[in-house]
């Protein structure tokens, strides 16, 4: 009965190349993936599936995936790698002297849409965790 559940997830997670198995830090962490799925450089995905997209006659289109975040891939071992985030903030630094008042901000428009036919995809959790679900972008 094991075997159906595991191969029923598998089916329902093709992206999948594997987890995450340690946290090392605020900025690092290990996957369960070796050199033979991923090499340094690539980027991968931190995820969790939220639910499926189906078109408007109801045929299955896909799972979607919320991405937690996303990493590159610093060092690749036989049987893990490193993967660090590569997402880096850019302070300005006339920005720092200047009333927050004054510092340009970028809003986004709503679109023209009808309010009750919002239906979003709310992941169960944000955060990255142990055993958490990675895919090669």
């Amino acid at each position: 009965m094991s075997e159906n559940i595991d191969k029923a997830a598998a089916k329902s997670d093709q992206n999948s190349i594997g987890n995450v198995i340690r946290i090392i830090d605020e900025f690092s962490l290990i996957i369960n993936v070796g050199r033979s799925k991923i090499n340094k450089g690539d980027i991968v995905q931190v995820y969790e599936n939220c639910g499926t997209i189906y078109d408007i006659d109801g045929t299955k289109l896909s799972d979607y995936e919320f991405v937690k975040d996303e990493l590159v891939v610093s060092e690749v071992h036989e049987k893990y790698a490193i993967c660090k985030n590569h997402k880096h903030k850019n302070i300005a630094p006339l920005a720092l002297q200047l009333p927050p008042q004054l510092v340009p901000t970028l809003s986004q428009e709503p679109l023209n849409i009808d309010y009750n036919e919002i239906n979003p995809f709310t992941p169960t959790d944000v955060l990255v965790h142990v055993g958490d679900t990675v895919k090669l972008v």
